[in-house]
């Protein structure tokens, strides 16, 4: 069998196993010999015609003004924050290795939307494994429980969550005690929030069971604080600051913000400050700030079809946003303070305004980055 490879990236560590989840002229001559003729009566003038009037000359118009040309297109060229991959080995039963590769698509795809995650990671299937396990930087391997959450869960091991000696250093009284990752948990839950640790596991948000299989990008997100906190790497999730540029699903046009007006809308791609974001990114949230004038985009009430505003800069959970992968490089914007995703509520014309309404599956809510 092939082995199936998404992204080739080696990367060494320490392998730990964790458990679990464009002019004619004229000629005038002499007449020839003889006299000379007497010269013929001269006769009589032509009268001299009176001259033509002149005609006034006709002013040149002035020419018409060149219309102003429409912006030329940008390509769309989409794009993901992380390039990780993986290798199936090429061993795997056949009737494994179909499941396997789901979950595996899913959860680097799921990463790489979220972050700056690398490397490659080694995927088997070992029917002694009870369920599934991994090691740091090395093998992720099914057994009995072969899916996407089981593969997120796994691929938060591999990472080095639960995986690595310093983890157990930041485990203090069954909590995690990280800074990065406590400013995370508690932008999620609350200020008294913590986050619950054992010996490998962490819990709100660890994909542990599969009655948990929600908030995936929780998950990713304090993966990537207990990352920097136990001093193996940077936040890849921090990746996604920057100017960017979001394109929808349904209408294949351009978030923008027009001059003239007060909400954010969609265009065709033809880039310039009226299509790029300002993105700020804080403990899992982003802000949206157009390149154009500075206005962010804000939420401006709770109920489905209210349209979104933009509005000047201001610290509130209002103009926070939350990038919920939900496949392919694509993710949802979710507000913090209504819960209510960015939609262009199935009117895909060009200036249509984007809207709010309760996040789902329409591809109305997709948007993903284009360069």
């Amino acid at each position: 069998m092939q082995i199936m490879t998404r992204t080739l990236v080696g990367l060494a560590g320490l392998a730990l196993l964790t458990s679990c989840g464009g002019g004619d002229g004229g000629d005038g001559g002499q007449p020839a010999g003889g006299t000379t003729p007497a010269p013929a009566a001269s006769p009589s003038p032509t009268p001299t015609p009176a001259p033509s009037p002149t005609p006034s000359p006709v002013p040149t118009p002035s020419p018409a003004p060149t219309p102003a040309s429409a912006p030329s297109p940008v390509a769309v060229v989409p794009y993901t924050l992380g390039s990780l991959g993986y290798t199936l080995a090429p061993d795997t039963p056949a009737d494994k290795a179909a499941a396997i590769r789901d979950a595996m698509d899913f959860a680097v795809d799921h990463a790489n939307a979220l972050g700056a995650f690398y490397g490659n990671v080694n995927v088997a299937y070992n029917a002694g494994v009870r369920t599934a396990d991994a090691s740091y930087l090395g093998t992720i391997r099914f057994g009995g429980s072969i899916g996407r959450r089981v593969a997120l869960h796994e691929l938060a091991h591999w990472l080095g969550s639960g995986s690595v000696g310093e983890w157990g250093r930041q485990v203090q009284a069954g909590r995690f005690t990280g800074a990065l990752t406590v400013a995370r948990i508690t932008a999620y839950e609350g200020p008294t929030a913590w986050l619950n640790a054992d010996g490998q596991h962490f819990w709100p948000y660890g994909l542990n069971y599969d009655n948990e299989f929600g908030e995936t990008q929780r998950n990713t997100q304090l993966v990537s604080a207990q990352v920097v906190d136990m001093g193996r790497g940077g936040d890849a999730t921090a990746a996604i600051a920057g100017t960017r540029r979001f394109q929808n699903r349904s209408s294949s046009i351009v978030l923008q913000a027009a001059a003239a007006a007060d909400v954010p809308s969609q265009g065709p791609s033809v880039g310039g400050g009226i299509q790029q974001w300002r993105t700020v990114f804080a403990d899992g949230f982003i802000t949206l700030a157009n390149v154009a004038d500075g206005r962010m985009i804000q939420a401006s009430g709770t109920g489905d079809g209210v349209a979104a505003t933009l509005a000047a800069p201001a610290t509130m959970p209002a103009q926070r946003w939350e990038m919920i992968p939900t496949g392919d490089g694509w993710f949802l914007l979710r507000n913090r303070a209504t819960r209510n995703c960015l939609d262009n509520a199935g009117n895909l014309a060009a200036g249509a305004a984007i809207r709010l309404w309760g996040c789902g599956s329409s591809p109305n809510q997709h948007w993903r980055l284009i360069r």
